[in-house]
């Protein structure tokens, strides 16, 4: 990227008719979420040099947002070659903020890498044999893709200094199901343990169901709950809407930020108006989900969405407990464009706590950290946390 050299304003200023760099740049000045920031890229992008799709891929990167980006075709058909013939990433997300060894941001649930001893805040040494030193994010993720069947050996760094060698098996990646059943605590208290590992149509009406078996099956309206959005990356955000709904009676449910035509504006989600207790299935459900005591489950790779309905449930007053690793600190959303047979994911809002909180970047914090085990053959030590604070709290 030649950002720091004397800025071609005449070129940045004069669209081409069909031009890919045209198109990618009056889109992100139209709609990026933070106008000055992309209004500081563009002024200081050079291009002289570059084809359109070089020039558009690399002004979508000096915008530092690993949410922006934009692919060409020929791109975009590289990687569907690579799919096509096994190549599968490892799970491991790099932080794009670190230098020297890269640091971890997040193991993906489902993926060859979540049954490793790797975690979230390591830092990753060398990949069979490749010293990481100084590589940048994607670097080091395309390191860690590889053939289905083939072996990635991965050195990394605990946060105390220990150095580990961990050997595995690139896998086909698992698809995760919504689900729901009745646990049973040390003290005899029947607890609904429900998890949804994303916020997308199918998955909410897996995950609706299953509470509705549950609660067929045991009638109890006083029985509590733990939610696990654990490696929960989100979806969209009327599917986040919905859920903190089926949680919430009214209110505000999240705040919007986003670009309105003259700037940026701030706008209220209201909680959405659903049946409850009306004796239907979904009014059942919704009763339940409304009055019963809630222990929300997360970790490192739990974000967007899963964030958004962690914190609106936290400001509604409605969990005891938010329990694991901190979360992975995605607040903004994208849309998607395709512009010359490629493809641009572009930032275009935030979205807040309904008291205005911002987790973007930062995470959620949990009000009991309880970090995964290294062994992932051991119990589950987040989940008796989690259960532990619901039959210690006050009922």
């Amino acid at each position: 990227m030649n950002a720091h050299k004397q800025p071609d304003r005449g070129d940045a200023a004069k669209p081409e008719a069909h031009d890919v760099f045209g198109q990618v740049r009056d889109k992100l000045l139209s709609d990026y979420y933070d106008p000055g920031k992309v209004k500081d890229a563009v002024a200081h992008f050079y291009r002289k040099g570059k084809s359109s799709e070089q020039a558009a891929t690399e002004l979508a990167k000096s915008l530092h947002d690993p949410w922006t980006e934009f692919q060409s075709k020929n791109e975009l058909a590289r990687i569907d070659r690579d799919y096509a013939s096994g190549m599968r990433e490892s799970g491991i997300w790099i932080s794009p903020k670190t230098s020297g060894y890269p640091e971890v941001q997040a193991v993906l649930k489902g993926y060859s890498a979540y049954d490793t001893p790797v975690r979230a805040g390591d830092r990753i040494v060398s990949v069979n044999g490749t010293d990481c030193f100084n590589k940048d994010e994607p670097a080091v993720e395309k390191m860690m893709t590889a053939q289905i069947g083939s072996s990635l050996k991965v050195e990394f760094q605990t946060p105390d200094g220990q150095r580990i060698m961990t050997e595995f098996q690139v896998r086909e990646t698992e698809q995760q199901k919504a689900s729901a059943q009745v646990i049973v605590g040390p003290k005899g208290e029947k607890i609904l343990y429900a998890t949804l590992p994303e916020f997308q149509l199918a998955s909410m009406n897996e995950f609706d169901d299953a509470i509705d078996k549950v609660l067929k099956e045991n009638p109890d309206s006083n029985m509590p709950m733990i939610l696990n959005l654990r490696g929960n990356t989100g979806g969209s955000i009327k599917s986040e809407l919905y859920f903190a709904s089926e949680f919430e009676r009214d209110g505000v449910a999240l705040k919007r930020v986003m670009r309105d035509g003259k700037g940026v504006a701030k706008s209220d989600l209201p909680v959405y108006q659903l049946p409850d207790g009306d004796g239907s299935p979904d009014g059942q459900r919704v009763k339940y989900l409304r009055d019963a005591r809630v222990v929300v489950l997360i970790d490192d790779a739990s974000r967007s969405a899963a964030e958004g309905v962690t914190m609106s449930l936290a400001d509604h007053g409605r969990l005891t407990a938010i329990v694991g690793h901190k979360s992975f600190g995605k607040g903004r959303f994208y849309d998607d464009f395709t512009i010359g047979g490629g493809h641009l994911r572009e930032s275009i809002g935030m979205l807040l706590s309904p008291t205005g909180k911002n987790w973007d970047g930062e995470g959620i914090y949990p009000t009991i950290s309880v970090e995964r085990n290294r062994d992932p053959k051991a119990q589950d030590d987040q989940l008796n946390a989690a259960i532990a604070a619901l039959e210690n709290a006050p009922h």
